[in-house]
């Protein structure tokens, strides 16, 4: 991508795929591929760039500010990110939570419907399993409804580690059964 400069301003932001008419002066698109950046600054063309930090599950992008460079030598575009809103993500993760869940109880399900059918009995293992993942999904949801603040959500997905560094189990957003 490509930005033309005219009067100290951002004139037009161009992608170089098809020729460019600067100062009444057509160039072909070739410009783009065989010019050194300091030909094109020449006449007023400069890199267009885009500074992204990345986004995570707390944030989602609320606008960019591009402007150009101090030394006038690129225009950069800045993807700003605002934090989402607590009672957002809380009910996103809960959603999220129970969703998982239902996905790891998935596979056993025709053990209750064969038991409620037929009146064989579930395996002890699958009811032990389904119930502790039951358990591990209630645990999650209260512990999601208990954050307050946004930090205390972010808590939730620090895996824990021992004094050497060593991961000593599951972050909680995550603490299901085996």
């Amino acid at each position: 991508m490509w930005a033309i400069i005219k009067d100290g301003e951002i004139d037009q932001i161009i992608d170089g795929n098809k020729g460019v008419n600067i100062n009444d002066v057509q160039h072909p698109k070739s410009i783009f591929k065989i010019w050194s950046n300091e030909e094109l600054l020449a006449i007023g063309i400069v890199p267009y760039v885009t500074e992204d930090s990345g986004i995570d599950q707390f944030k989602y992008q609320s606008g960019s500010t591009t402007t150009i460079s101090d030394d006038g030598s690129k225009v950069v575009n800045v993807i700003n990110y605002t934090d989402h809103k607590l009672d957002y993500l809380k009910t996103l993760w809960k959603t999220k939570t129970n969703t998982d869940a239902n996905f790891s109880l998935h596979p056993t399900d025709w053990y209750i419907i064969k038991t409620t059918e037929t009146g064989i009995a579930t395996p002890s293992d699958i009811t032990t399993y389904r119930s502790s993942v039951r358990t591990a999904a209630n645990k999650i949801v209260v512990a999601i409804d208990a954050c307050s603040t946004l930090d205390n959500l972010k808590a939730l997905f620090v895996v824990p580690v021992d004094s050497n560094g060593k991961v000593t189990g599951n972050a909680p957003i995550y603490d299901w059964p085996d």
